[in-house]
């Protein structure tokens, strides 16, 4: 069913712009960031998580 809509709203005549490397550098830069983030918290979540600490009453 979204086809036909979309073909009717489509820019016939419009070109597609492709991002500069600037672009494509922050995005990559806040990837590698957020998994840098994320590696340092996994060892601080296996000492929280491990069943040594594990309290049953």
């Amino acid at each position: 069913m979204a086809g036909p809509f979309i073909g009717a709203l489509a820019m016939k005549g419009a070109s597609l712009a492709v991002p500069g490397p600037v672009y494509f550098a922050t995005v990559g830069g806040g990837l590698a960031a957020s998994l840098l983030v994320i590696l340092t918290a996994v060892p601080l979540l296996r000492r929280m998580t491990a069943p040594d600490h594990a309290r049953f009453e």
